[in-house]
C-alpha cells in the first residue's frame, strides 16, 4: 500500500500490527488508509481507519467523515477506546446476535455458540474481577498475570484439554473482535497462550458377545447407583439404556445425530419400509 506524492492531507497509511502509522512498515496484509485530523470546534485529534484499499476511495471516504465531523452530523458513536470489560463483553453479545452497527460486519451464529462463548468470556471476567475493578477495567489493561491466574484456574475447572482449549479459543475470538470488528487499539492477551495436546485413542471395536455382556449389565443393575458427597445422586442404569444402545448400534450415526432423533424424522421408503432419515 503506497501514498501518492502530493497525497491528501490527514491520509495516512496505518499498521494494524504496528499499532502506529507506518507507510515503511513490511506488514502489507495489516496496513488500512486512515484519515486524521484536528477538530477545529473541539480542538481534539479526530481520526477513522477507512474501510476502502483503493486510494481514490478512500480520500473520498476521509473527506466526507472530515465534512461530517465539522458540520456536526457526524453519527454518535460511543467511544469504543474507553469501554470497560463489561461494556465489551455486551458489544460482543451483539455482534455475534447481528445487532451490530456495522452493516458490512453481521455474524450468524447459532444461539448455542453465542451462548457458549459469552460464558467462557464471562467467566474470564469473574476471575479479573478478584483483583480488579470491571467497572474501570478496560480490556487493554489485562496483563500477563491476569492471563496467568485465570489459565492455573482454568486448568483446575476444565482439565479436559478439548474444553480446555475451547475455552482460551473462545476468549482469543473475543479480543480478535474487540481488535479487528471494534478496531482497539491494543494486543490479544490470549493470543500465544499454550493449548492442551488433545490425544486421539484407537476406536474401539466390540464383538457381539462383548456388547451382549453390557446389555445384560444394564438390565441386572438398579437404577439407583450412589450419592456423592454434595448429595447429588447419580442415576447411571436406566431401563431406557439397553433400547438407547441398540439403537446407536442398528442406525451407526454419531451420538449427536443419534440423540437429536425425532418422531418425524421416521419416514416411509420404498415398499413400505420405515426407514429413519439423520
Amino acid at each position: 500500500m503506497k501514498l501518492p506524492n502530493n497525497s491528501h492531507s490527514g491520509i495516512k497509511i496505518y499498521c494494524k500490527k504496528c499499532r502506529q502509522n507506518n507507510k515503511s512498515c513490511r506488514h502489507i496484509d495489516h496496513q488500512v488508509f486512515r484519515m486524521c485530523f484536528i477538530d477545529r470546534v473541539t480542538g481534539k485529534h479526530r481520526s477513522k481507519l477507512l474501510k476502502s484499499k483503493v486510494y481514490a476511495d478512500a480520500v473520498i471516504e476521509g473527506i466526507e467523515f472530515r465534512r461530517r465531523i465539522e458540520n456536526g452530523v457526524e453519527e454518535t458513536v460511543p467511544d469504543r477506546m474507553k469501554m470497560n470489560i463489561a461494556e465489551a463483553l455486551v458489544y460482543f453479545d451483539q455482534y455475534l446476535k447481528g445487532e451490530t452497527q456495522y452493516a458490512h460486519l453481521k455474524k450468524e451464529v447459532s444461539d448455542k455458540h453465542r451462548k457458549e462463548l459469552i460464558k467462557y468470556c464471562t467467566l474470564f471476567a469473574k476471575s479479573l474481577k478478584n483483583n480488579h475493578n470491571l467497572r474501570k477495567m478496560k480490556p487493554g489493561d489485562v496483563r500477563n498475570n491476569d492471563v496467568s491466574i485465570f489459565y492455573r484456574q482454568l486448568e483446575i475447572k476444565y482439565p479436559h484439554p478439548k474444553t480446555f482449549n475451547k475455552v482460551l479459543t473462545s476468549i482469543t475470538s473475543f479480543y480478535k473482535f474487540l481488535i479487528e470488528i471494534e478496531e482497539l487499539d491494543i494486543k490479544n492477551p490470549f493470543k500465544n497462550c499454550i493449548r492442551k495436546q488433545v490425544l486421539t485413542g484407537d476406536n474401539l471395536i466390540l464383538t457381539k458377545d462383548e456388547f451382549e455382556k453390557i446389555i445384560a449389565a444394564v438390565e441386572s443393575k438398579s437404577s439407583f447407583q450412589h450419592t456423592r458427597t454434595n448429595g447429588r445422586r447419580d442415576y447411571v442404569y436406566e431401563t431406557w439404556m439397553v433400547n438407547a444402545f441398540k439403537l446407536f448400534l442398528f442406525i451407526g450415526g454419531r451420538r449427536e445425530e443419534v440423540l437429536s432423533l425425532k418422531w418425524s424424522d421416521i419416514i416411509q421408503g420404498n415398499n413400505g419400509v420405515l426407514v429413519l432419515s439423520i
